[in-house]
């Protein structure tokens, strides 16, 4: 759909060879856009620290001014994040509806078909109460309602300014999701798709399985390599990242360089 966007927010590690192997996993995401929805226009939202590659497939790329030293800035990795998404959208740098997305994600259909401008916010949600309620892999925003936009993305970089450095570096986003919504479990909510409004902001909620799957774990807590080609959306986090490209591969039919 033409007046989709998906922006992907992405910090490079410290580790160079690390850092190049994310911008692959990124060629592999931007493939797979490609495929279900070639006339949407991807964004590759970062910081002033990051040193993209100058031919990422990509339409355009917004760099957010970190708060942080260079030393330290990786540190802070969540609230840079939430920094980010709150300084994209309050900038107006989009002004169509948007897909934000993790850079580990294969898209297997069209995001698009999912807004109807009857909410602001789109959450997946977990009913496994191991993991955090809400997951921030796959967020969706409708362009509707700029005001809701402006007001969400402010609360959750509100949220994480209080948390201790532990919470700003990692899953502090899904902490602060979590926090601003005041609703830690959605256990009895699954496996519906439902409409909720707080503090007059108007979400949707898909569970994980739809459009934010990711590939169980054995008893070891090791990813079991498993083909589903129902979900609109694969989320290959943690360790799950070694099967992506072999995923985009045998499934999708991405040439994998």
């Amino acid at each position: 759909m033409s007046d989709l966007g998906v922006a992907c927010f992405h910090i490079s590690p410290p580790n160079s060879n690390t850092a190049q192997t994310y911008w692959v996993l990124f060629e592999l995401m931007a493939a797979s856009l490609k495929r279900v929805a070639p006339k949407t226009k991807l964004h590759l939202l970062t910081n002033s620290y990051t040193n993209v590659p100058n031919s990422l497939s990509c339409d355009d790329i917004f760099i957010n001014e970190s708060a942080k030293d260079k030393e330290d800035y990786f540190k802070y990795l969540m609230f840079e994040e939430l920094d980010c998404w709150y300084k994209y959208f309050e900038k107006g740098a989009n002004l169509q509806n948007t897909v934000l997305v993790d850079i580990d994600i294969l898209f297997q259909r069209d995001p698009g078909v999912l807004f109807d401008n009857k909410f602001d916010i789109g959450l997946t949600y977990n009913n496994d109460p191991s993991l955090h309620s809400l997951n921030a892999g796959v967020i969706l925003v409708d362009s509707y309602r700029h005001c809701a936009i402006d007001k969400y993305f402010s609360n959750l970089l509100n949220q994480i300014k209080n948390y201790e450095m532990d919470q700003q570096q990692w899953y502090g986003d899904q902490k602060a999701m979590a926090d601003v919504l005041g609703e830690y479990s959605y256990e009895k909510c699954y496996p519906n798709v439902f409409d909720k409004t707080y503090d007059k902001i108007r979400y949707r909620f898909w569970p994980v399985d739809i459009w934010n799957y990711s590939f169980p774990l054995d008893s070891k807590n090791k990813p079991i390599y498993s083909i589903n080609r129902e979900a609109g959306i694969i989320h290959f986090k943690g360790e799950r990242k070694g099967f992506m490209a072999r995923y985009a591969s045998e499934v999708l039919n991405i040439e994998v360089g």
